[in-house]
């Protein structure tokens, strides 16, 4: 009976949240025709879809949209909440199918949670540091193709539409620069959609230059020269990072050697004199 009770209560609250979202994006989308049409929202739906707008998916589609909100889902308390609640039933149903007692059957089922939910976690991190690793490093060619392309007497939205356009938006990078116009096409103003991409990335160099090109915007500034002076900052800063890794990369060798290499190398050099010595102690106490 339990773990039926247990199984229909995650139903509902998964069903709940999935209603929950469709309002928001119904709200979302309401708002935004309204901001289209140049229609002023009331000021408590304004304050009431802010967040949403913020976190809105600005244009995603099919397989990244369902990536999307399967991460907000495990990156939420609830998703952790549900997570926990799976990872726990699951537990318990196999315990009491094993024929384990209902005390073992509940300690395997709280521990099934504590892991699905740390090993969820884990998963989250994992990919955000990969993300935000990619991001890093295709950040100075980015900025550089942008000082380029603007020299040329290209306007910032028309260069930024073009890399999107000539580029892969599977990379984290790219599609950032993707939901980014995306946002300014649906009303967002430029600083707005701009510091709406720094706060997703989380990383300080996107923040740096966000807040370089506000600033070279607001005071008429040449945008080309900011954008080639972070670009070649951080150019600096990664063959910096490289020299470093490189640096390290002969300590970190060592442990991998002692473990691997040097064994093999004891065998083949000592395992001969090994057994030269074992036969000539055989002889002598042969000998005796």
């Amino acid at each position: 009976m339990l773990p039926v009770l247990l199984l229909t209560v995650l139903t509902l609250l998964l069903a709940g949240w999935l209603g929950l979202q469709l309002r928001r994006q119904q709200e979302v989308e309401r708002l935004r025709q309204r901001m289209v049409q140049g229609e002023a929202p009331p000021p408590d739906e304004a304050q009431a879809t802010a967040e949403d707008l913020m976190r809105d998916d600005y244009g995603l589609r099919g397989a990244d949209i369902l990536s999307y909100q399967l991460t907000r889902l495990t990156n939420s308390v609830l998703g952790r909440l549900l997570i926990a609640g799976a990872a726990g039933g699951a537990g318990f149903l196999l315990s009491r199918s094993a024929g384990r007692s209902l005390g073992d059957s509940i300690g395997l089922s709280l521990a099934a949670g504590l892991l699905g939910v740390g090993l969820a976690y884990l998963a989250l991190n994992a990919r955000r540091r990969n993300r935000q690793r990619e991001i890093r490093k295709a950040l100075p060619d980015v900025l550089e193709m942008l000082a380029a392309i603007m020299e040329g007497g290209t306007a910032f939205d028309a260069a930024l539409q073009h890399i999107v356009r000539e580029s892969d938006l599977r990379h984290p990078l790219y599609l950032e620069l993707s939901i980014t116009l995306e946002a300014m096409r649906r009303g967002r103003r430029r600083h707005e959609a701009l510091r709406m991409m720094a706060d997703r990335c989380r990383l300080q160099e996107v923040r740096d230059v966000v807040a370089g090109l506000i600033q070279a915007d607001q005071t008429g500034s040449s945008i080309s020269d900011v954008l080639r002076h972070f670009a070649r900052t951080f150019f600096r800063e990664y063959e910096a990072e490289v020299q470093r890794r490189a640096e390290r990369l002969p300590i970190k060798m060592m442990f991998p050697m002692m473990f691997t290499i040097m064994p093999a190398m004891l065998i083949v050099t000592g395992f001969p004199s090994f057994l030269r010595l074992w036969r000539t102690l055989e002889a002598v106490l042969a000998g005796r």
